[in-house]
């Protein structure tokens, strides 16, 4: 690694490095002393050497980087750096920062070296990958390597706050919410049934409308997991969900000549029980942002319905007949999709209050019994609830 280390220096910059081939103004620090001059070129290897000379006139002087603190030319400071891989091995660097992850310009190329490594680590195209792999032990941090871009700025910035970040007591945490958080929901929900169309004559009333709820309070708990051992932005949850429904609906059929009006409603209560995946970046500001994926599982708890009118025109003349209703028996969900957006405010150190809004997309069978036979329809199902949630 070292060996391409400097095989990258040798190819970018021609054998040695340097801004310029003539002399420019600037200055060697030594011990205690800023010798004013004119700066040359670095000459040598192990350990390399600037060249210096007093005036133009003067004659010039080899400084060696394992005698000189570093030296100034241009705007910028090179230190005098010791390769940790050869005790012999000075060189001239831009040293960017030092801590943790040292971060080193040469040329026109960036290097991090690890304390107590031996290894030089480049950054090239896929820098942004490597930065997240040497600081995800500090997620809030790791999270921002995506948009660094490959320059002493925001480089600089990037592994000072790493350097910050892990000289903390617990640095894993910064960012982070606990490994197992719990939230309470209160809110509203809506939720919409289309039949789908049938000709069976016990159910075909079902399709000639949309069901829409009329019942909205929604309230329940759900526990989050989430580990940077694991990931830094995806984090597991499950959850319990108390819900009313209540639908109404008088339909007109007309089928020739043939014209039907039913009358009937569906009030029943359900547990939802939703699983997924959140995925929220690692973030120290006050308001964050997360989206969540999953299925929501969904168990009837208690139902009651009627269809006390079924009205029939046979012959189109307004001869009204009133005949025996499909009696509704069970109106079961099935596995639906989910999905929710959300923001978190925190107001204490790893408390926030929530604001999610949530769509389940889904299918209901709905089955009624005439006289001894049971008939299955079933629909599309659509729910949309916004809840507000303290989450500790």
């Amino acid at each position: 690694m070292l060996r391409c280390f400097y095989l990258l220096i040798f190819l970018s910059l021609g054998i040695h490095f340097s801004h310029a081939q003539d002399f420019r103004k600037g200055y060697v620090r030594l011990q205690g002393e800023d010798k004013q001059g004119l700066i040359g070129k670095i000459v040598g290897t192990k350990p390399e050497a600037i060249e210096f000379k007093a005036t133009d006139s003067s004659e010039v002087v080899l400084y060696s980087a394992s005698d000189v603190i570093g030296y100034h030319v241009n705007g910028i400071f090179y230190t005098s750096f010791l390769n940790p891989g050869d005790g012999k091995d000075w060189i001239f660097v831009d040293l960017l920062v030092t801590g943790e992850l040292s971060l080193i310009r040469r040329g026109t190329m960036y290097f991090i070296l690890q304390r107590g490594s031996t290894v030089f680590i480049h950054l090239d195209h896929k820098h942004r990958k490597t930065l997240n792999e040497l600081t995800e032990d500090c997620p809030w941090v790791s999270a921002r390597a995506g948009k660094i871009g490959l320059n002493r700025e925001d480089l600089a910035a990037y592994i000072n706050e790493y350097n910050t970040c892990v000289a903390g007591e617990r640095p894993n945490a910064e960012g982070m919410p606990r490994v197992v958080s719990v939230a309470l929901y209160a809110g509203t929900d809506y939720t919409g049934v289309k039949f789908d169309k049938t000709e069976e004559t016990e159910t075909r009333f079902l399709a000639a409308s949309k069901l829409r709820d009329r019942s909205l309070p929604q309230f329940g708990v759900d526990v989050t997991f989430k580990t940077h051992k694991i990931s830094n932005l995806v984090g597991f949850y499950a959850g319990a969900f108390y819900n009313s429904n209540s639908y109404h609906a008088v339909t007109k059929l007309t089928l020739k000549s043939w014209t039907e009006v039913s009358e009937y409603s569906i009030d029943y209560t359900e547990m939802r029980i939703p699983l997924g995946f959140e995925f929220k970046a690692p973030s120290r500001r006050a308001l964050s942002y997360y989206m969540r994926a999953g299925v929501m599982f969904v168990k009837t708890l208690d139902f009651q319905a009627t269809h006390p009118t079924y009205e029939v025109d046979p012959f189109g003349d307004g001869t009204i007949y009133y005949l025996q209703p499909s009696q509704f028996i069970s109106f079961d969900r099935n596995i639906a999709a989910s999905g929710s957006l959300g923001m978190d405010y925190k107001v204490f150190s790893n408390s926030h209050i929530r604001l999610q809004g949530t769509v389940t997309v889904g299918s209901v069978d709905a089955k009624v019994r005439n006289g001894n036979r049971d008939y299955v329809s079933t629909g599309r199902l659509s729910s949309y609830s916004l809840m507000l949630g303290f989450v500790f």
